[in-house]
């Protein structure tokens, strides 16, 4: 049995969630289950927020993550990072699997959950490079059938590389 990092809200292998102040992680490798009972789950970061004004995170350098191990969250679930902010990650790999199971939403990526949605000041920058997702990715919907002819909105977002791809 592998071991486990468990947590209700941003947990990550290596960082659980990283602060506007920005950070780089770099060389690491994570040989353990991730998981959240909430959202934002990643093998190396679970989270990141926004970087302040000249701040960077980047997760770069050869992280990679253990092929016989799972990354599962509610919501937000990435092989590298959960949900991230403004940040580059490079020459990351994932062989794992990764799942998310939210009733309504999902968004579950080889390398990231969910990247930005809206531009802050001075905007977000988001680039994925030279990484690869060699796992399994599955998005959930838990939502019964309604009987009354209606039917669910559901937005589940499953990516080899992203879940969802947000604007930048």
């Amino acid at each position: 049995n592998e071991p486990t990092v468990s947590g209700a809200n941003n947990v990550g292998g290596i960082v659980g969630s990283i602060a506007s102040s920005g950070g780089y992680v770099q060389n690491c490798s994570v040989n353990a289950n991730i998981a959240a009972s909430g959202n934002y789950a990643g093998s190396i970061v679970g989270k990141t927020e926004q970087p302040a004004d000249g701040k960077k995170i980047e997760i770069t350098g050869g992280c990679y993550f253990s092929s016989s191990c799972t990354v599962s969250a509610a919501d937000y679930a990435g092989g590298i990072v959960g949900n991230g902010a403004s940040m580059n990650v490079g020459a990351a790999s994932f062989t794992g699997d990764v799942s998310g199971t939210k009733d309504d939403t999902a968004y579950v990526g080889g390398i990231a959950g969910k990247t930005p949605t809206a531009a802050a000041a001075g905007g977000y920058n988001y680039v994925i490079r030279n990484c690869g997702n060699f796992g399994k990715i599955v998005s959930i919907s838990d939502l019964p059938e309604p009987t009354d002819g209606t039917t669910n909105a559901v937005t589940n977002g499953a990516g080899g590389i992203a879940g969802y791809f947000g604007k930048w």
